[in-house]
């Protein structure tokens, strides 16, 4: 899920440094609502970034759900932090 961070920043969008700027960024394409169209989200991203978010997001009803998707990227990013930490303290530590 990492992907979809570096996706995003390699497409020239405004840099988001925290979940709560994701989050809030979702919230603000959806107005305020649980769940996301498409329409709402090609109003404001690229066809590509459309197109990404459609194809990971899960789709609920005729809309879908980007904080479950922020949240799976989120758990990946945790988790691939505590593997770096283990690495890291294996390294130097033996």
């Amino acid at each position: 899920m990492n992907e979809f961070v570096q996706f995003m920043v390699g497409q020239k969008t405004t840099k988001i440094s925290t979940s709560d700027e994701i989050l809030n960024s979702f919230m603000m394409i959806a107005q305020k609502q649980d769940y996301v169209t498409e329409e709402q989200l090609k109003a404001v991203l690229s066809e590509e970034q459309t197109a990404y978010c459609i194809k990971h997001m899960k789709k609920v009803g005729d809309a879908y759900d980007y904080k479950a998707f922020i949240n799976s990227v989120l758990f990946f990013l945790i988790i691939i932090i505590i593997i770096i930490i283990i690495i890291l303290t294996f390294l130097f530590c033996y």
